[in-house]
């Protein structure tokens, strides 16, 4: 836990650029914030550090709105649609911690509405950067979710109806995830639970969901199938933890697998996984009656243990015997007992008397 916490406090930093670099590294700080603020007391310093950063960031996304609503780049217009749907699920995470003017995500919204084309879906420009021309099933997916998500589900119901019958004849997991996760913010109930059996016989040995092809940022591997992975276990565990649990866990420990020096290969892949071990976690939390232990081996032996429960700690310290690393090669593992995932980032630190052969 507190590796985790220390991947987090990775993530705060000095927004710059347009609104795709801007929000590459704002949304990763709000859903670290999401987290030091509904779990832990964070250090006034370290709070006031990371909520400027935060502050500064929507200034400059507010700068990125066009005239009549929706964003650009460098906000000039017209708008773009998919940056659009992107900055409206943006903001939409961002008011739950912060102060946010919902008039801006209003007109955004309104603006992208206006976007329907004749063939039930959306249109949506050529664009820049990572944003640029997705394939018309990704963009027409990914609105659809963004807009069911912020509650205009009752006004795509037609594209979501027509996005839904087209599923058959796509193979790319992600545009499935997509609608899945549009079915369970539109209470279709039915559709999300097909979705969800779907996506799951899509999940192989290594905890990811096989078949991503091109996401929203026109991702390559391995970031499209953390992307795909993140939001599918989001909406397993939104939909139906039950019956999924199993399949989110998986899902869960080949998100962690992934981690990168403090990220998840992409920004916009560890803003998917950061949402899903978030959701994990929230519904997680050790009890009494089933206690936690984590066990340090050494070779094959156990040299260390530490137990908790109630809650995870902010960090897990366990002491042991320096003197057991004798001069040579060893193996370390750590097994983790307990029936609550522990999310967590790994770290190693070592001296040597001397420098590595060149």
């Amino acid at each position: 836990a507190g590796g985790f916490e220390s991947t987090l406090k990775g993530m705060i930093r000095e927004p710059y650029g347009c609104f795709e670099q801007v929000g590459a590294t704002l949304y990763p700080m709000i859903m670290a914030s999401t987290y030091f603020l509904s779990r832990t007391a964070p250090d006034a310093n370290f709070k006031q550090d990371m909520q400027s950063k935060i502050m500064n960031g929507y200034k400059k996304i507010v700068g990125y709105e066009v005239k009549g609503g929706g964003f650009e780049w460098y906000g000039g217009s017209p708008a773009h649609e998919s940056l659009t749907a992107y900055g409206i699920l943006l903001l939409r995470d961002l008011s739950r911690v912060f102060e946010v003017d919902m008039g801006l995500i209003e007109r955004a919204k309104q603006w992208l509405l206006s976007k329907k084309d004749s063939s039930g879906g959306f249109t949506c420009g050529y664009g820049k950067y990572a944003f640029s021309a997705p394939p018309k099933e990704v963009s027409d997916a990914f609105i659809i979710y963004a807009l069911c998500e912020v509650g205009l589900h009752s006004q795509v119901a037609r594209e979501l109806d027509n996005l839904l019958a087209k599923l058959p004849g796509i193979s790319n997991s992600y545009v499935f995830t997509l609608a899945y996760l549009a079915c369970i913010a539109s209470h279709r109930t039915n559709e999300a639970s097909i979705l969800a059996s779907k996506l799951a016989s899509l999940q192989n040995e290594t905890g990811s969901i096989s078949g991503a092809g091109s996401t929203i940022t026109r991702s390559g591997e391995p970031s499209c199938s953390i992307e795909t992975t993140g939001l599918t276990v989001l909406g397993w565990l939104k939909h139906d933890r039950k019956n999924f649990e199993n399949y989110a866990t998986k899902g869960i420990y080949y998100i962690q697998s992934s981690v990168t020096s403090g990220f998840y290969k992409t920004s916009q892949a560890t803003v998917c996984a950061l949402q899903a071990i978030l959701k994990f976690s929230e519904q997680a939390g050790p009890s009494q009656e089933s206690p936690n232990t984590i066990l340090v081996g050494l070779d094959g032996n156990v040299v260390a243990k530490t137990s908790f429960s109630n809650s995870v700690p902010q960090s897990i310290i366990i002491p042991f015997d320096r003197a057991l690393f004798t001069p040579g090669k060893h193996v370390i593992a750590f097994h983790y007992q307990g029936k609550e995932l522990l999310p967590y980032s790994f770290d190693a630190e070592y001296r040597c008397v001397l420098p590595s052969s060149s």
